[in-house]
């Protein structure tokens, strides 16, 4: 479960209400940890009131207009992807098997996974999984410190969904009443200054962890092995085009 931290832990604006700040701070964790449960809160925050026409499922189908939370999507996604080929037991298929077996004539199999890939070669990376310890220490930093990034590029988003709801969210597009106490918890909680203030301080330390993640990408891109986990810059550029 991913907790919420501790106000001092971020580097904010002077100028703000403590007690005020801490309260919306909280809410903002509680509405994370709550969003995909919550389809009141979804309503609000993602259709005006209005039930979507699809539901997100994970904070991986939301994007924003912050380019290092869409950077560290891809990042994320693509690390997940490559972690699960090289842990998971694979189903192996062949190819090239005929129904008569035609006496002096080679049989020309090939073996591949579910996913097309040569059986081979996906043998030898799961193998290197475990033979490459500093690679995979390594893989295993640059995991943590992306989510880490993401947890709180995801609380500004939220607070972000938050203010929008104040502003584009009247009266008669609220159709229960729990959406009507969200609403009304929402407005009562989001005072400028503090939203300000949340708002900077969630960005700097995503960017924090985004750029820490970005150092262990550099020791991950020297290993021949470790290269296979992470994106190179055109790959992400093609990524951001889609």
């Amino acid at each position: 479960m991913t907790k919420v931290r501790s106000l001092s832990e971020y580097l904010l604006y002077r100028n703000f209400d403590v007690k005020k700040t801490e309260r919306l701070h909280l809410l903002v964790g509680e509405f994370r940890k709550s969003f995909f449960q919550n389809h009141a809160l979804q309503n609000l925050m993602l259709n005006r009131g209005y039930e979507p026409e699809k539901r997100p499922e994970s904070f991986f189908d939301l994007r924003n207009g912050v380019f290092n939370r869409n950077f560290t999507i891809f990042h994320l996604d693509y690390l997940e992807q490559m972690v699960r080929l090289a842990t998971t037991p694979q189903v192996i298929f062949v190819e090239g098997a005929k129904p008569i077996i035609v006496p002096g004539e080679p049989e020309q199999l090939v073996f591949r996974t579910a996913g097309r890939l040569d059986a081979a070669a996906v043998e030898e990376f799961q193998k290197q999984w475990f033979e490459q310890i500093d690679a995979r220490e390594w893989i295993n930093h640059y995991k943590q410190t992306l989510y880490d990034a993401f947890d709180e590029y995801n609380m500004q988003l939220i607070l972000g969904f938050m203010d929008r709801t104040t502003r584009c969210v009247g009266q008669f597009d609220i159709h229960s009443d729990e959406e009507r106490r969200l609403h009304k918890e929402i407005i009562d909680s989001l005072v400028p200054v503090s939203f300000l203030a949340l708002d900077n301080g969630y960005y700097k330390l995503g960017t924090r962890f985004f750029r820490q993640a970005g150092e262990f990408w550099e020791k991950l891109n020297e290993s021949e092995y470790g290269k296979m986990f992470i994106l190179q810059q055109g790959e992400l550029i093609e990524a951001l085009k889609l």
